[in-house]
């Protein structure tokens, strides 16, 4: 049985996959610790915020990831672009 926990529109799953309004958008567990998550959901008009945070927190439990590094802005160097 796989056990979820609702966060507004998002369900976690015990092992860490994030769904959002029934599976219109997916985040599956091995994609948890990528760094980028905040600035490609900033461009999402649906993101809620005070839903995505709890769960994206609760999902990376589940998956028993502790530590995770974000960037919170692109320029051209980070995305491999010549200036």
């Amino acid at each position: 049985m796989n056990l979820r926990q609702k966060f507004g529109k998002w369900e976690v799953s015990e092992t860490g996959d994030m769904v959002w309004d029934g599976g219109r958008y997916a985040i599956y567990d091995y994609q948890l610790a990528k760094n980028d998550w905040f600035i490609h959901l900033s461009g999402k008009r649906w993101i809620d915020w005070n839903e995505f945070i709890p769960a994206y927190i609760q999902a990376l439990k589940h998956a028993r990831i502790k530590e995770i590094s974000f960037i919170t802005e692109y320029d051209n160097k980070s995305l491999g672009q010549a200036q």
